[in-house]
Protein backbone atom coordinates (compact mmCIF):
# COMPACT_ATOMS: atom_id res chain seq x y z
CA UNK A 1 0.00 0.00 0.00
CA UNK A 2 1.18 3.67 -0.86
CA UNK A 3 -0.03 6.83 -0.24
CA UNK A 4 -0.20 9.26 -3.19
CA UNK A 5 -0.50 12.86 -2.43
CA UNK A 6 -2.26 16.21 -4.49
CA UNK A 7 -0.07 19.37 -4.27
CA UNK A 8 -3.05 20.17 -2.08
CA UNK A 9 -2.02 17.49 0.92
CA UNK A 10 1.47 18.25 0.33
CA UNK A 11 0.22 21.99 1.24
CA UNK A 12 2.13 22.86 -1.74
CA UNK A 13 -1.17 24.61 -2.45
CA UNK A 14 -3.21 26.14 0.37
CA UNK A 15 -6.80 25.05 0.91
CA UNK A 16 -9.23 28.05 0.44
CA UNK A 17 -11.41 28.97 3.90
CA UNK A 18 -14.69 30.19 3.11
CA UNK A 19 -15.10 34.12 3.95
CA UNK A 20 -18.72 33.90 4.87
CA UNK A 21 -21.75 32.21 3.49
CA UNK A 22 -20.88 31.44 0.36
CA UNK A 23 -19.71 27.57 -0.84
CA UNK A 24 -16.06 27.28 -2.21
CA UNK A 25 -14.57 24.54 -4.77
CA UNK A 26 -11.36 23.20 -5.60
CA UNK A 27 -9.97 20.69 -7.72
CA UNK A 28 -7.39 18.31 -6.43
CA UNK A 29 -5.18 16.44 -9.04
CA UNK A 30 -3.33 13.29 -7.72
CA UNK A 31 -0.76 11.65 -10.14
CA UNK A 32 -0.96 8.07 -9.98
CA UNK A 33 2.03 6.01 -11.07
CA UNK A 34 1.72 3.18 -13.17
CA UNK A 35 2.49 1.10 -10.21
CA UNK A 36 -0.30 1.54 -8.60
CA UNK A 37 -2.14 -1.06 -6.54
CA UNK A 38 -4.39 -2.25 -4.37
CA UNK A 39 -5.26 -0.39 -1.18
CA UNK A 40 -3.11 2.26 -2.36
CA UNK A 41 -4.45 5.71 -0.72
CA UNK A 42 -4.99 9.25 -2.21
CA UNK A 43 -4.83 12.21 -0.33
CA UNK A 44 -6.59 15.15 -1.96
CA UNK A 45 -6.16 17.98 0.60
CA UNK A 46 -7.36 18.53 4.03
CA UNK A 47 -11.30 19.93 4.41
CA UNK A 48 -10.59 23.28 6.44
CA UNK A 49 -11.85 23.31 10.35
CA UNK A 50 -15.62 24.09 10.87
CA UNK A 51 -16.28 23.45 7.46
CA UNK A 52 -18.85 21.07 5.71
CA UNK A 53 -19.08 19.17 2.12
CA UNK A 54 -21.71 20.11 -0.05
CA UNK A 55 -20.97 18.30 -2.89
CA UNK A 56 -17.98 16.49 -5.00
CA UNK A 57 -17.32 15.07 -8.20
CA UNK A 58 -14.36 12.54 -8.59
CA UNK A 59 -12.91 12.23 -11.95
CA UNK A 60 -10.44 9.34 -13.51
CA UNK A 61 -8.08 9.29 -16.06
CA UNK A 62 -7.78 5.44 -17.86
CA UNK A 63 -5.86 3.92 -15.17
CA UNK A 64 -6.44 0.61 -16.12
CA UNK A 65 -5.64 -0.14 -19.72
CA UNK A 66 -6.51 -4.04 -19.63
CA UNK A 67 -8.86 -5.48 -21.90
CA UNK A 68 -11.19 -6.58 -18.82
CA UNK A 69 -10.60 -3.79 -16.60
CA UNK A 70 -10.85 -4.43 -13.53
CA UNK A 71 -9.86 -1.19 -11.09
CA UNK A 72 -12.37 0.04 -8.65
CA UNK A 73 -12.54 3.12 -6.26
CA UNK A 74 -13.58 4.40 -3.17
CA UNK A 75 -13.76 8.31 -2.03
CA UNK A 76 -14.42 10.24 1.21
CA UNK A 77 -12.77 11.18 4.59
CA UNK A 78 -9.48 9.61 5.45
CA UNK A 79 -8.87 8.27 8.90
CA UNK A 80 -6.75 9.86 11.50
CA UNK A 81 -3.81 7.51 10.24
CA UNK A 82 -4.42 8.24 6.54
CA UNK A 83 -4.66 4.26 6.03
CA UNK A 84 -7.85 3.87 4.89
CA UNK A 85 -11.47 6.01 4.28
CA UNK A 86 -13.37 7.04 7.69
CA UNK A 87 -16.18 5.28 8.56
CA UNK A 88 -16.21 7.35 11.71
CA UNK A 89 -19.79 9.16 13.20
CA UNK A 90 -18.43 12.87 12.45
CA UNK A 91 -17.08 11.73 9.31
CA UNK A 92 -20.62 10.61 7.64
CA UNK A 93 -19.89 6.94 8.86
CA UNK A 94 -19.22 5.60 5.50
CA UNK A 95 -17.27 6.09 2.26
CA UNK A 96 -19.08 9.01 0.07
CA UNK A 97 -18.46 6.97 -3.27
CA UNK A 98 -18.03 3.37 -2.94
CA UNK A 99 -17.61 0.57 -5.90
CA UNK A 100 -16.88 3.48 -8.30
CA UNK A 101 -15.50 1.72 -11.71
CA UNK A 102 -14.71 4.99 -13.42
CA UNK A 103 -11.03 4.31 -13.51
CA UNK A 104 -11.45 1.72 -16.39
CA UNK A 105 -11.86 3.65 -18.91
CA UNK A 106 -11.83 7.35 -17.73
CA UNK A 107 -14.74 8.93 -16.29
CA UNK A 108 -16.62 10.85 -13.26
CA UNK A 109 -18.56 10.12 -10.32
CA UNK A 110 -20.56 11.60 -8.00
CA UNK A 111 -21.67 10.47 -3.71
CA UNK A 112 -23.21 7.32 -4.19
CA UNK A 113 -24.45 7.41 -0.65
CA UNK A 114 -25.63 10.23 1.47
CA UNK A 115 -22.57 9.81 4.28
CA UNK A 116 -21.25 13.12 2.86
CA UNK A 117 -24.12 14.83 3.97
CA UNK A 118 -24.00 13.62 7.49
CA UNK A 119 -20.39 15.00 7.86
CA UNK A 120 -20.14 16.58 11.04
CA UNK A 121 -18.13 19.83 11.39
CA UNK A 122 -15.32 20.21 13.76
CA UNK A 123 -13.94 23.61 15.06
CA UNK A 124 -10.79 22.77 15.59
CA UNK A 125 -9.72 19.45 13.25
CA UNK A 126 -9.06 19.39 9.63
CA UNK A 127 -9.51 15.93 7.85
CA UNK A 128 -8.12 14.51 5.10
CA UNK A 129 -10.09 14.02 1.70
CA UNK A 130 -9.17 10.98 -0.01
CA UNK A 131 -9.85 8.05 -1.80
CA UNK A 132 -8.79 4.14 -2.20
CA UNK A 133 -7.33 1.70 -4.72
CA UNK A 134 -10.43 -0.88 -3.52
CA UNK A 135 -10.14 -3.50 -6.50
CA UNK A 136 -6.54 -3.58 -8.10
CA UNK A 137 -6.10 -2.59 -11.78
CA UNK A 138 -5.58 -5.77 -14.20
CA UNK A 139 -2.59 -3.81 -16.09
CA UNK A 140 -2.23 -0.70 -13.74
CA UNK A 141 -1.23 2.78 -16.00
CA UNK A 142 -0.39 6.01 -14.77
CA UNK A 143 -3.00 8.86 -14.95
CA UNK A 144 -4.74 11.58 -13.14
CA UNK A 145 -7.37 11.09 -10.27
CA UNK A 146 -8.93 14.15 -9.02
CA UNK A 147 -11.48 15.42 -6.19
CA UNK A 148 -13.48 18.22 -6.92
CA UNK A 149 -14.96 19.38 -3.78
CA UNK A 150 -17.55 21.77 -3.04
CA UNK A 151 -17.73 22.82 0.95
CA UNK A 152 -18.90 25.78 3.03
CA UNK A 153 -18.85 27.36 6.67
CA UNK A 154 -20.60 25.86 8.75
CA UNK A 155 -21.61 29.16 10.72
CA UNK A 156 -24.20 29.55 7.66
CA UNK A 157 -26.76 26.68 8.07
CA UNK A 158 -26.48 23.05 7.82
Amino acid sequence: MANHQSDYAKRVRQMPIAGGAEVVSVRMVVSLPANHALNDILEFGELPEDHVPVDFVLDAADIDTNGAPAVVLAAGLLNAGKTDLSAGADDGGASWLTASAIGQAGGMARPTVRAMWLTNPLPTTKRMLGGKITTGAATPAAGDVAMTIKYRSAHFGR
